[in-house]
């Protein structure tokens, strides 16, 4: 599935001659207003680590934690919405929200420490996981016309992190912010009137954070205020803090399915 992202660039640059010559004018890219539904299905690759004090105040390191291998996290499925705001022919501000959210619970096979209490082998482990993320950018599409475009993106994405580990009653929390400014590209390219391929990429790293979040689509436009799209999205994010004693690595990537209605 991932190969879809470098089919739907290449067929970009493959067509654009062609579309340039013959096609029509593009249904879909005349609006104020878009809102976008999607539902996100997503494996899902993540470590995290959390360090902590134990009751007498000694500092117990944090355990590298598989959060599938270790904590039986499955995957999950998403739903998130989005908006544009098309200020100008070549102007547009976007607004998008992602929840994540996983739980699952696990006998460890080895011992384990987060936040300052360690879990001995055999303990049964319930978890609870979570990652809401809000993405607001600036594209300005530098290159535009009746057969497609191509912009350039800036803006930030904010990460509100959570994550809980509960055992025989106990329970410990932690808790993190990482807001990362993105920069990238977004284009698009329609073959025929009705029918586009899409595709953008963003990504930075600040500090001891970092993402890159790059996604390639084939879009549907059957009426100009309605449109239908699939596609493949690959997202990864790690952030460090307190020298490595914490962090987080994750990384989804799968296919999605949208439904976009246009004012």
């Amino acid at each position: 599935m991932k190969k879809l992202l470098i089919a739907v660039f290449l067929s970009m640059a493959i067509l654009s001659p062609y579309s340039i010559a013959f096609a029509e004018e593009g249904v879909g890219d005349k609006f104020i207003l878009e809102l976008e539904g999607r539902y996100w299905m997503p494996n899902l690759s993540a470590n995290i680590k959390s360090s902590g004090y134990s009751v007498s105040g000694v500092e117990i390191l944090g355990t590298d934690i598989n959060v599938k291998d270790d904590l039986g996290i499955k995957n999950e499925n998403f739903f998130s919405g989005r908006l544009i705001l098309q200020i100008t022919k070549r102007n547009k501000i976007r607004f998008s929200y992602l929840p994540i959210r996983y739980t699952g619970e696990k006998q460890i096979s080895q011992s384990i420490s987060f936040e300052g209490a360690t879990y001995i082998a055999g303990t049964t482990i319930k978890t609870e996981l979570k990652a809401d993320m809000y993405d607001l950018t600036y594209e300005l599409d530098a290159i535009k016309g009746d057969i497609g475009f191509l912009g350039i993106i800036i803006g930030v994405k904010y990460f509100d992190l959570y994550g809980k580990l509960e055992a025989a009653g106990a329970s410990k929390e932690g808790k993190g912010q990482a807001p990362i400014l993105v920069i990238g590209l977004a284009g698009r390219i329609y073959p025929m009137k009705y029918f586009n391929l899409s595709g953008e990429i963003t990504g930075l790293s600040v500090g001891r954070a970092s993402i890159y979040d790059a996604e390639a689509a084939i879009n549907v436009n059957p009426i100009k205020y309605v449109g239908i799209s699939g596609g493949y999205r690959i997202m990864r994010f790690s952030a460090e803090d307190n020298g490595g004693k914490e962090s987080v690595t994750a990384m989804l990537y799968g296919p999605f399915i949208a439904l976009m209605v246009r004012f």
